[in-house]
């Protein structure tokens, strides 16, 4: 793949196009953006989002009449990809693109609060239009009240999911870019840098004043920042279990295990290694673990 997309633009162009199109892919044109713009710098990747973003919109206007939808929703998804590709270009620091990825994701909460003041409603609001909106039979129906109910649960700390989902998907993005760029120029080296990446103290310091206000005050603002930080130190915890695997020579049945229980147990396993990850931001494990 990393071959094909650096083989040239129009290459790029079309392998971008083609899986924001396919369900469930969109996931390797964010990585292929990210490679383009870490090898050839951001002017390069922002022509590709802009390009790709043209056709994203072409195609929500054959399919719903809407052509301004589709072009703001692939903007949104890929410029910050380019930002945080910049920024790790610039640095080779993952310590400070994770950093400031949550930096953003802790402002984006921030304003999406004061612009939204009551997110209940809001989301709430949403999703009745779409669904009056959408042409859906009696049956369908019945499952999305269904399904609203249960919506109606998490609105309350809906932004701060969205946007921890979305870093999430950022920084896969960057990872799977960074991979395939050591592959083709340096081969075995992602490894390497993958098992030695930290967030930093000073992050996880803010992460655990935030789970102490979070539990004293039970403030939805305050729990959805901690959800976003969930979701940058959760890549810290599975670095630390890469690199003990390493370390040790463990077989790699257990990196297996990791990911299969991430995707069981989402939630809970994620939470998990976040919190392993904040530990080991004080701890250093994996010095810890050399010396021995």
């Amino acid at each position: 793949m990393a071959r094909f997309i650096m083989a040239g633009r129009f290459q790029a162009i079309g392998f971008v196009i083609v899986f924001a199109l396919l369900p469930l892919l969109g996931l390797f044109s964010n990585a292929a953006i990210a490679l383009v713009a870490l090898r050839k710098g951001w002017q390069e990747g922002l022509l590709l989002a802009l390009i790709g973003s043209i056709a994203v919109a072409i195609f929500t206007y054959i399919e719903q009449h809407n052509f301004t939808f589709g072009f703001l929703l692939a903007c949104i998804q890929w410029m910050p990809i380019i930002l945080f590709a910049w920024i790790l270009s610039q640095t080779i620091s993952w310590e400070t693109t994770l950093q400031a990825l949550l930096g953003l994701s802790v402002v984006v909460v921030v304003v999406l609060h004061i612009i939204i003041p009551d997110p209940s409603v809001f989301w709430l609001e949403l999703l009745s239009s779409t669904m009056n909106n959408a042409e859906v039979s009696a049956e369908n129906k019945e499952s999305l009240k269904v399904l609203e109910q249960g919506f109606a649960e998490i609105t309350p700390l809906l932004a701060g999911i969205v946007v921890a989902l979305s870093s999430l998907m950022i920084a896969v993005a960057l990872l799977m870019a960074r991979n395939w760029q050591a592959q083709l120029y340096n081969p075995g080296g992602f490894g390497e840098e993958f098992r030695e990446l930290r967030i930093g103290k000073p992050a996880a310091l803010i992460s655990l004043l935030l789970v102490v206000i979070a539990f004293v005050t039970k403030t939805h603002i305050v729990l959805e920042l901690l959800i976003c930080s969930v979701a940058i130190f959760l890549f810290q915890g599975i670095a630390l279990i890469h690199a003990l695997v390493k370390l040790h020579n463990m077989h790699q049945l257990w990196l297996v295990a990791m990911y299969l229980l991430l995707v069981l147990l989402n939630t809970q396993m994620a939470i998990m290694l976040a919190a392993v990850g904040i530990i080991d931001s004080f701890a250093d494990f994996r010095q810890r673990f050399i010396k021995q």
